[in-house]
């Protein structure tokens, strides 16, 4: 009864947004407060969901970054004007509150307590670890090379080339689940995973980078949740992490501060506002991604791209999940095009990208998407799935507020690359057993003879 309550209280919520927002009769700082509230939701609707529950925290840093804007009319376009005008940021706002919406009303009621890596199956086998650890070595020296912040100067400098630069690098960390399932309970493989995992996060940070190492924690975090890690540790324990991103977030622009500056400055770093790795910065990131979304609008409203060309975009996208964008037209990455012209941080949020592909429908679409994935990783003990939801729960950093297309490729990657291996050994076992038979007709063949 409580949770039909909830539903037909969403339903309203949601009716009134759409009809105020087309009729204007609804402010935009209560349309607002309106996905506040259902990002708040989400988070309490998982709290039972540790992994989720962070996912839909990471969700509510880009609403409450708003306030300043609607609430005090604080610029918040991070220096970007050509397109910054307040019925574009309207429009961003209200589609991403539809979308908060549309999850709050499709995401299912978690009754009990998940820990996934009580259904994730561990078993010791040595040709797939091996095999999976040597591919994982193989991306961490040449998935990607170039210069270190240190030898560029700064982030942001540094050239990141190799096979296909980043793109072919963070499929590093997509499969870390697959050689934790092959590893048993092997402390000695267990050491190797962890090696390689140091190893990376090393070279990351070399370059750095940060996004690829949140995935590498939450991941490291499914492998360790457990019924005694309670969220008043966990934030205890996060803050350590947290604090040093922000610190790494100001040295990188400036490494060589770590041999210039005293200590006490160095731990100071995140509260200068000047600094650009401060927490201030932090937040104009998140702001930097919504006036990047706002883009889309400018651009289906000024004509800048055509209906036409809107339909090319998504038609471009789905052929990306199997072809990079560098062999694409520069208007499939929506994010980066023209962006010589209407300069942005690249990135957008995922309810604008699926605006721009469908409009509405879009948006219902991907929230019926990813309420599906999470009532399917609720239960399931299928591996391909506790696999793909793993990556999910991981990437989220990319495909939220990056590009979408981290869902239908990287994720996926995760799984085809089990399947893969899988149908290798099948096939070896099989010629194997295949020669041990012709063999053994030979011999007796031979016998008879």
């Amino acid at each position: 009864m409580k949770v039909y309550f909830e539903k037909i209280v969403i339903v309203i919520a949601t009716i009134t947004v759409v009809i105020g927002y087309y009729f204007s009769f609804l402010s935009m700082e209560i349309t607002m407060w309106s996905g506040i509230v259902a990002n708040l939701y989400l988070i309490i609707k998982s709290r039972k969901f540790k992994p989720l529950a962070f996912l839909f925290f990471f969700w509510l840093t880009f609403i409450i970054n708003l306030i300043p804007y609607y609430k005090n009319g604080y610029d918040i376009s991070g220096g970007y004007y050509q397109l910054d005008i307040p019925q574009y940021y309207d429009r961003a706002t209200f589609v991403h509150v539809f979308l908060l919406l549309c999850t709050a009303l499709l995401m299912p009621t978690i009754k009990k307590r998940i820990y996934l890596k009580d259904r994730i199956p561990v078993k010791l086998d040595n040709f797939s670890f091996w095999f999976t650890s040597l591919f994982m070595l193989f991306i961490l020296l040449y998935g990607a090379k170039g210069q270190s912040v240190f030898e560029a100067q700064g982030y942001g400098q540094t050239a990141v080339e190799g096979l296909g630069g980043l793109a072919v690098y963070e499929y590093f960390v997509i499969l870390i689940p697959a050689a934790y399932m092959f590893s048993g309970n092997s402390k000695y493989h267990r050491l190797v995973l962890y090696l390689l995992i140091t190893l990376f996060s090393l070279r990351t940070l070399s370059f750095g980078g940060r996004n690829l190492l949140i995935q590498i924690a939450m991941i490291l975090f499914v492998f360790l949740d457990n019924p005694r890690l309670k969220y008043r540790y966990l934030i205890i324990l996060a803050f350590i992490p947290v604090y040093f991103f922000f610190v790494f977030g100001a040295l990188r622009q400036n490494p060589y501060l770590i041999f210039n500056a005293s200590v006490e400055e160095i731990l100071l770093l995140p509260f200068n506002n000047k600094s650009e790795g401060s927490i201030l910065e932090a937040l104009l990131t998140q702001n930097d991604v919504f006036y990047s979304s706002v883009r889309f609008y400018a651009f289906i409203e000024e004509e800048i791209i055509t209906t036409e060309e809107r339909v090319q975009v998504l038609l471009f996208n789905s052929l990306a999940v199997i072809v990079p964008f560098k062999f694409l037209p520069d208007i499939a990455n929506i994010s980066t095009y023209r962006r010589d012209i209407y300069n942005c941080g690249g990135g957008a949020l995922i309810s604008s990208y699926y605006y721009l592909f469908l409009g509405l429908p879009g948006v219902v679409f991907i929230s019926a998407y990813l309420t599906f994935v999470i009532k399917k990783i609720e239960f399931t003990i299928n591996k391909y799935w506790l696999v793909y939801g793993i990556a999910f729960l991981s990437t989220f950093v990319r495909w939220f507020a990056y590009n979408p297309i981290v869902i239908f490729k990287l994720c996926v990657f995760g799984v085809l690359y089990i399947v893969v291996l899988e149908i290798v050994k099948s096939t070896i076992r099989l010629s194997a057993a295949s020669y041990e038979k012709q063999k053994l007709l030979f011999s007796k063949f031979q016998k008879k003879k």
